[in-house]
């Protein structure tokens, strides 16, 4: 097992100076040790970088009952570059590879380039009882929770509609 480390951008969201977190996840995680760090910010320079190829391929075979409109196979760089409601409907065995460019300006003497990925994505799992191990019902971002009330709704306007399908194609259907 390796230490992983990962660090949540948690600026402006405590109203005082009482820092108390309330972290639930759906896997079996257990951390070590979590800190908040109130120090000055210090000063950086980010720089996003978008990948200028995205496919999704078949990574591994899997034995997966999950059924659906999945995001057929080839270049979904359209999908990859804005976190919204147009998502790559990945299924166990899935991958995406995405290639980034490699002409970046040089690092300015004493300063350290670090990478970031950042995703914006929902996963659904099987033997949850309250979530089909299934396309739908599709996540959004405007969502309250998850899953959400029947009062809520996938957004099936023109865009959307065009949106699933140009790339949900894939279609699985399981017993």
């Amino acid at each position: 097992m390796t230490d992983d480390v990962f660090v949540v951008n948690l600026t402006g969201l405590f109203p005082t100076n009482d820092y108390e977190l309330r972290i639930n996840t759906y896997q079996d995680i257990r951390f070590d040790y979590i800190s908040v760090d109130t120090s000055a910010q210090q000063n950086i320079t980010v720089q996003t970088i978008m990948p200028f190829s995205a496919e999704l391929y078949q990574g591994f075979t899997s034995t997966s009952n999950s059924s659906g409109a999945f995001t057929r196979y080839g270049d979904v760089l359209a999908l990859m570059q804005s976190a919204d409601d147009k998502f790559v409907i990945g299924r166990e065995g899935d991958a995406v590879s995405l290639e980034f460019p490699a002409d970046l300006p040089p690092v300015p003497t004493g300063m350290v380039r670090e990478y970031f990925l950042i995703a914006s994505c929902w996963f659904k799992g099987n033997g949850f009882s309250y979530v089909p191990f299934s396309v739908d019902p599709m996540p959004f971002q405007a969502m309250t929770s998850f899953p959400y009330p029947s009062t809520l709704s996938y957004p099936y306007d023109a865009s959307h509609k065009a949106y699933l399908q140009e790339y949900n194609t894939r279609k699985i259907n399981m017993p």
